[in-house]
């Protein structure tokens, strides 16, 4: 089977996921993701639940700012039909899924869904500078219901700082904790000190060593950016604060250690792109234990 979402600007305007039969391309199902226009979905990710080989369920995003699950076992919405999920900023303005989620492990059962709001596709969205979020949704099991976004429900962490040191320019973010008897989730406004700049997420996250690596993207119409800037951002995984070892080796020693911490004493939770626009990295595992390089 193929399984996509029918992506934008479609015939009817609204988000669809496609399950095809590869043998003969004939359509097995067409599933509606609520009946919202000016929408389209966006790429899935599948999951197996009960690591029998068989995928059991799909989550994606639409430009409407749903975090959706798809039941593959019956080829209908999960959650009841509603949204696992309705991203939007803190003035109510829908902050648009374009990116494929990431699943991780939540340590008390069910699975993290991560991802990045924003969208980079039409001529007018490189002048939009509303605020948008990276995200960590907890699917717990037994539980149903649009997750709301607040602070009762979700945590928020912050970009506290940024600096330029190792010659690089440098984001240190919050390190608040995450009660987990009471929060599905965790979530990270794209708002530095300096104010909002119209920052995105608009290529998929990466999962390594419990940390969730993404890039985001801040277009600009300067020639001399290579059509904006990049923040490669490094997080703990489980609750969204700055991890407690450096994410980076500045000194280039293949150790992640105190003699890469910033000046603040804090570890680097994003460095700012040398080339412009970045997309996702590469992770590459060195021949040294535990280093990995992107």
């Amino acid at each position: 089977m193929a399984i996509f979402g029918n992506g934008y600007n479609s015939a009817s305007d609204k988000a669809f996921l496609y399950v095809v039969n590869l043998s003969d391309g004939s359509q097995i199902a067409k599933i509606a993701a609520g009946d919202s226009t000016s929408n389209g979905l966006s790429t899935p990710v599948l999951y197996d639940a009960n690591n029998d080989k068989i995928i059991d369920y799909a989550y994606a995003g639409d430009l409407q700012g749903n975090l959706w699950k798809f039941d593959l076992s019956n080829l209908t919405l999960a959650n009841s039909g509603s949204p696992l999920f309705t991203a939007t900023n803190a003035n109510g303005q829908v902050q648009p899924i374009t990116v494929q989620p990431v699943i991780g492990n939540h340590p008390n059962g069910g699975v993290l869904i991560y991802f990045g709001t924003g969208r980079y596709l039409t001529a007018i969205d490189p002048s939009n500078i509303e605020v948008q979020s990276f995200y960590a949704m907890w699917d717990k099991p037994g539980e149903t219901g649009t997750i709301p976004r607040d602070n009762d429900h979700i945590q928020p962490q912050t970009i506290t700082a940024e600096t330029l040191e190792f010659f690089f320019g440098q984001r240190e973010t919050s390190n608040n904790t995450v009660d987990w008897g009471s929060k599905r989730g965790w979530y990270l406004d794209l708002v530095p000190p300096s104010g909002a700049a119209g920052e995105r997420v608009i290529s998929r996250a990466l999962l390594k060593h419990d940390r969730i690596i993404f890039v985001t993207v801040i277009p600009s119409s300067d020639p001399c950016v290579s059509g904006g800037d990049s923040w490669l951002m490094e997080l703990d995984a489980i609750t969204g604060g700055r991890t407690s070892i450096s994410n980076f080796d500045f000194n280039g020693d293949n150790v992640f250690d105190d003699a890469d911490k910033l000046a603040s004493g804090n570890v680097s939770s994003g460095i700012k792109s040398t080339v412009g626009i970045a997309e996702t990295p590469t992770s590459l595992q060195s021949e040294t234990p535990g280093v990995a390089y992107l």
